[in-house]
């Protein structure tokens, strides 16, 4: 029968929002410095970085992966850990020796490494024909085509969201100042980010709700994230699940 396999999840990393972020504080500090200090000279080539100097967008994936391995490791005996980077020439591995124009109009013309491949094999796994992350990460290594997946098995959804911000002032669509950031981290004993059960007595949304804290406020309104959509009701009415630990889970 093989390995089997008891846990998966699919984690999705929030590179692509750090990079958003950086541009748009960067845009930010431009013009402010042009607003500000119009008299100081640009500045540019005078910043140096570390010999191991990562972007944020990258780091942020390492640490992501670091911490869910210590997570598992706290749960099971973990012996090894197979990682894909998915870096290697498929071209020159099916025609060694090629070189120059032959190289560069070959097979592979026009595509990404990785568009290239799930065309190749159908947007689907090598080994078991079925389609996911998850899936092929089960099955990476030498061990990859012996693995066993139970039918109807559903991994867990995990989303990166971060631990807060550092941002002191919001900004408009402009990019101009409307207000100060949020000055409570907690407020009654919750967070943002956490998840909750809202009870709804009456109204538009009346029922049980479950989700992720979106915007705590020093009132005590709060908003909540479900499948309904977004919801503001009174913190009396919510009920601590989950401390917010920078993912979501569904």
């Amino acid at each position: 029968m093989g390995l089997c396999l008891i846990w998966a999840a699919n984690l999705a990393h929030r590179g692509h929002a750090i990079r958003t972020n950086l541009e748009s504080r960067r845009s930010l500090r431009c013009g402010r410095r042009g607003r500000k200090t119009r008299y100081r000279q640009a500045r540019f080539l005078n910043r140096s970085k570390p010999a191991a100097w990562l972007p944020p967008s990258l780091v942020s994936r390492v640490d992501n992966l670091r911490t869910w391995y210590g997570r598992l490791l706290g749960y099971a005996p973990i012996t090894s850990a197979e990682i894909e980077t998915v870096r290697f020439d498929t071209h020159a591995m099916t025609r060694p020796g090629i070189d120059g124009v032959e190289y560069q109009q070959g097979e592979l013309s026009g595509y990404e490494i990785r568009e290239y491949l799930l065309e190749k094999w159908h947007r689907t796994c090598a080994y078991c024909g079925k389609k996911d992350h998850w899936i092929d990460a089960a099955c990476v290594g030498e061990t990859g085509a012996r693995v066993h997946i139970p039918g109807g098995f559903v991994p867990l959804q995990i989303k990166a969201t971060g631990r807060g911000t550092r941002q002191v002032v919001r900004t408009d669509r402009y990019g101009f100042p409307r207000g100060a950031a949020g000055r409570c981290k907690r407020v009654q004993g919750f967070q943002t980010g956490d998840g909750v059960r809202l009870e709804q007595p009456n109204g538009k949304y009346t029922g049980t709700h479950t989700g992720w804290l979106a915007g705590i406020r020093i009132t005590g309104q709060f908003d909540i994230k479900a499948a309904a959509g977004r919801i503001t009701a009174s913190y009396q009415r919510f009920t601590l699940l989950q401390r917010a630990d920078g993912y979501e889970y569904h």
